[in-house]
C-alpha cells in the first residue's frame, strides 16, 4: 500500500466519524426541547418586566414634571396678571392726577363730575326699575299660586248665611198689623211673654247668648262708664257707683251712659227682624260717624217697643218679616261687636236677654 492510498483511507474514516457525530447532534430529545423553550421564555419575560418597570418610572417622572411645570406656569400667569392690573391702576391714577393738575380749562372737570353724577342717577333708576319688576313678578307668582290653589286643590264650602231678602219699594211709615192686633206689652209682663224669668233680665258681662249657629259672649252691660274706652272721656265723680236708672231719676248731668248691651260678634254676623210670625218690622237705617250705621226697629206686633242695633256693617231699610235678615254687624273703636239697645215709649230700658237673643237667633226664644 502506497502513501496516497493510506491518506485517502484516513480521510474517509474522518469523514465517516464526523457524519456520525452530526447525526447524533441532530437528534435531541423532547426534554431538551422543553428545557430550551423554558429558558427562552424566562429570558423574554425578564426582559419585558425590566422594560415595563423602566417605562413606568419614566412615565411617573414625566407626569410629575408636567404637573410642576403647569403649577409654575399658572403662578407666573397670576403674577403677570396682578402686575398688569397694578400697572393699569397706577397709570389711571397718574393720568387722572396729571389731567386734574395740568388742566387749564375747568370745564373738563365739571363735565366729568356731571357725567359721573348722571351715571349714578341712571344706575339708581335702573335699580329701582329692577326692584319694581321683581316685586311685580313676585306678586304675579303669589296670585298664580293662589289661583291654582283655589281652582284645583281647594273646594270652598257653601255658605250657610242667608241672603238679603228683596226690599219692598213702598215703605209705610206707620205699618199696620195685618190680620190681628196685640195689646201693648208692658215691661212688667215680659215674664209671662217669654215664659222664663231669665229671658227678662239684662245680660251680664261674660254671659253667653245663643245665636242661630253659635254662642256669643257679652262684653259690656247697661251701665255708667267712668272712662269711655274709645274717646277716653271721663265721667264726673258724682256718677261713680250709680246706675243708669238712678241717674235718669235724679237728673245727674255729665255721666257717660252706656245704654245697651255689647255682644262680641264677628264682622258680617246676620241680624234678624224682631216681630210676630205674621207681622212685619219697619227698619230705619241712620248713619252716625264715626260709630258707623245704626238701625231702628219697630213693629205693630210689639207696640211701644223700639230696638236699636249700633255699629252695623250693612243695613237695608224697609219692611221685613219676622226672622228675615236686615243687616250685618260691624266694628267700632273697641273692636267688632253688636250694641243692642231697647226703648219703651221713648225711654231707654235695660235690654232683656230675650230680645237680644231674638235678634241674633232669628226666632223668639223658648223658655
Amino acid at each position: 500500500m502506497n502513501q496516497n492510498e493510506f491518506l485517502s483511507n484516513n480521510h474517509l474514516e474522518t469523514q465517516t466519524e464526523s457524519s456520525v457525530d452530526r447525526q447524533k447532534k441532530k437528534r435531541p430529545t423532547t426534554r431538551d426541547h422543553i428545557n430550551e423553550m423554558e429558558a427562552r421564555l424566562t429570558t423574554y419575560l425578564d426582559r419585558i418586566e425590566e422594560r415595563s418597570q423602566g417605562q413606568l418610572e419614566q412615565f411617573k417622572e414625566q407626569f410629575v414634571q408636567t404637573i410642576q411645570y403647569q403649577l409654575n406656569r399658572s403662578d407666573r400667569f397670576e403674577e403677570q396678571l396682578t402686575q398688569q392690573v397694578d400697572c393699569l391702576q397706577t397709570q389711571l391714577r397718574t393720568t387722572a392726577q396729571h389731567q386734574l393738575k395740568h388742566s387749564q380749562n375747568n370745564g373738563i372737570e365739571e363735565e366729568l363730575v356731571q357725567r359721573i353724577y348722571w351715571l349714578q342717577k341712571r344706575l339708581a333708576i335702573l335699580e329701582r326699575k329692577i326692584d319694581t319688576q321683581r316685586k311685580f313678578l313676585f306678586a304675579l307668582m303669589i296670585l298664580g299660586a293662589s289661583f291654582l290653589y283655589l281652582t284645583i286643590f281647594h273646594t270652598p264650602k257653601q255658605k250657610t248665611f242667608p241672603q238679603f231678602p228683596p226690599v219692598e219699594q213702598k215703605i209705610e211709615l206707620q205699618p199696620k198689623l195685618q190680620g190681628f192686633q196685640t195689646p201693648p206689652l208692658e215691661p212688667q209682663h215680659l215674664n209671662k211673654f217669654f215664659g222664663s224669668a231669665i229671658l227678662t233680665k239684662t245680660p251680664v258681662k261674660g254671659q253667653k247668648i245663643r245665636g242661630k249657629w253659635r254662642l256669643y259672649a257679652v262684653t259690656d252691660t247697661y251701665r255708667i262708664r267712668m272712662v269711655h274706652p274709645a274717646t277716653r272721656q271721663r265721667s264726673p265723680p258724682q256718677c261713680a257707683g250709680k246706675s243708669l236708672e238712678e241717674v235718669d231719676k235724679h237728673g245727674v248731668v255729665g255721666c257717660i251712659a252706656h245704654r245697651g248691651v255689647d255682644v262680641a260678634t264677628p264682622i258680617g254676623t246676620p241680624l234678624f227682624a224682631i216681630a210676630y210670625s205674621q207681622a212685619k218690622t219697619q227698619v230705619e237705617c241712620i248713619k252716625q260717624p264715626p260709630w258707623g250705621t245704626y238701625a231702628k226697629l219697630t213693629s205693630a206686633s210689639l207696640p211701644g217697643w223700639m230696638f236699636i242695633a249700633h255699629h252695623l256693617n250693612t243695613c237695608r231699610p224697609g219692611l221685613y218679616q219676622s226672622g228675615q235678615v236686615f243687616g250685618t254687624t260691624g266694628t267700632a273703636g273697641t273692636g267688632p261687636h253688636l250694641h243692642f239697645g231697647s226703648k219703651y215709649r221713648g225711654r231707654y230700658l235695660a235690654p232683656p236677654l230675650g230680645f237680644v237673643q231674638w235678634m241674633l237667633a232669628g226666632e223668639k226664644p223658648k223658655s
